[in-house]
């Protein structure tokens, strides 16, 4: 059900791990596929997630780079670990830049390469977010500035919307968790700050 709503005092008292992920599609022509971008907070005990930030915008390669960063240095301080990207998209697109862009700012986000294993697309996605939406587990912002409505419609007409861009990449966190296993501790909600979002603001187009 994508219509579950919370406010970040609603995680207060609870353990939770954080992670983001991103759909990279690298052109900036209209018609195109969106770069989709998911920053997700897990309750460790219920497994229910919670959408922190949902974007997509079409980016180019240096502007891919930015994103990296910019969601490392926007989420680190809440716990952040790691940054999913698609291996093959990381490694013949990302990579080569990446180490020279990481010691010029100084900056070094931890990404976890994403393996596709086999899985078409909508298999992903159905089993990584469908059974959860099913039991109530997807939680979206409250009165989000963000693209949260864009994933909603996403999967709302799942698998029949023209775009499905930020609903590969909320599945691709399943697939990050796989990979690295949860490890650590979560950190208390109550440790962490609330992210502005309001200069990430877009205006959604097409739904």
């Amino acid at each position: 059900n994508p219509d579950r709503e919370y406010e970040l005092k609603d995680l207060d008292g609870h353990q939770i791990d954080t992670y983001a992920s991103i759909d990279p599609a690298f052109s900036t022509l209209e018609g195109r596929d969106y770069t989709g971008v998911v920053v997700v907070s897990i309750k460790r005990e219920t497994d229910e997630w919670f959408f922190r930030y949902i974007k997509r915008e079409r980016r180019n390669v240096r502007a891919m780079m930015d994103l990296i960063f910019e969601i490392w240095e926007n989420y680190s301080h809440i716990g952040l670990r790691k940054i999913g990207i698609a291996r093959t998209a990381f490694k013949d697109q990302v990579q080569p830049l990446f180490r020279e862009e990481c010691n010029k700012r100084r900056i070094y986000p931890s990404i976890g390469e994403i393996i596709e294993a086999g899985k078409n697309k909508e298999q992903k996605i159905e089993g990584a977010l469908s059974g959860r939406a099913e039991l109530g587990r997807l939680w979206f912002t409250k009165n989000a500035t963000d693209d949260t409505e864009a994933l909603r419609y996403e999967l709302y007409n799942f698998p029949a919307s023209k775009y499905d861009d930020l609903a590969d990449a909320a599945a691709n966190i399943s697939e990050l968790i796989k990979r690295i296993g949860t490890g650590s501790l979560g950190i208390p909600v109550s440790q962490l700050q609330l992210v502005d979002y309001s200069s990430a603001r877009t205006k959604l187009t097409g739904i």
